[in-house]
């Protein structure tokens, strides 16, 4: 019993870092499956798709220093600051890194 409850612990640690509170905000946390002029769909690290709303409003930070809306794409990682909206979410900020691909030697 004793060895169950860091497991416990470390799963519900996790599973608050997917959606977690900030500064009167929450965060998504997750990849990137379908995102287009009004929409952002992201796959957490749970395997849950969330909606998430975008606005001309929303900020873009890509890793490196960019912000061009339009270098965001399915498979990206993100850390999405949303507010909620009624029943849905409308992103803040996108923050996001462009996944790496790898080759094989």
């Amino acid at each position: 019993m004793k060895r169950l409850r860091p497991a416990v612990a470390a799963v519900l640690i996790l599973l608050a870092v997917a959606v977690h509170a900030h500064e009167g905000g929450t965060h998504v946390i997750g990849t990137v499956t379908t995102v287009n002029a009004d929409n952002l769909v992201v796959r957490t690290r749970d395997g849950r798709p969330v909606s998430i709303r975008v606005t001309p409003g929303t900020l873009y930070r890509q890793k490196g220093g960019g912000t061009d809306r339009g270098a965001l794409k399915a498979g990206d990682r993100v850390v999405v600051e949303v507010i909620k909206e009624g029943d849905r979410l409308t992103a803040r900020e996108i923050q996001f890194a462009p996944v790496e691909k790898t080759t094989r030697q």
